[in-house]
């Protein structure tokens, strides 16, 4: 396996890939439609490297661009990328302030 710590844009793009995958998996909608939140729990996975985890939210609209977001630096600072969460490890996250709309 690569060490990714050395990429940050490797790093980047393995960790968008997961977000969206795991967000495909774990998220609901809220169910206050005035909280523009996206929630849930990252822990099916198993990761062997160590680093931050990102979950992004992504509007539905935007999927085209998900391949150019791999591609930056810091795909979660992305035009695309409408909110994020940074998580340590495995565990809960909410996306809060988004707008009405679907997401991946």
């Amino acid at each position: 396996m690569k060490n990714f710590r050395n990429k940050p844009a490797s790093s980047a793009a393995f960790f968008l890939y997961l977000s969206i995958i795991l967000l495909s998996f774990g998220c609901s909608d809220s169910t206050d439609s005035n909280s523009g939140a996206i929630s849930g729990q990252i822990s099916a996975y198993e990761i062997t490297t160590e680093g931050d985890i990102y979950v992004l939210a992504i509007k539905a609209d935007d999927l085209a661009h998900i391949r150019n977001m791999e591609t930056e630096a810091y795909p979660y600072k992305s035009q695309y990328a409408a909110g994020y969460r940074k998580l340590t490890g495995q565990g809960a996250y909410i996306i809060a302030g988004l707008e009405s709309g679907k997401y991946i």
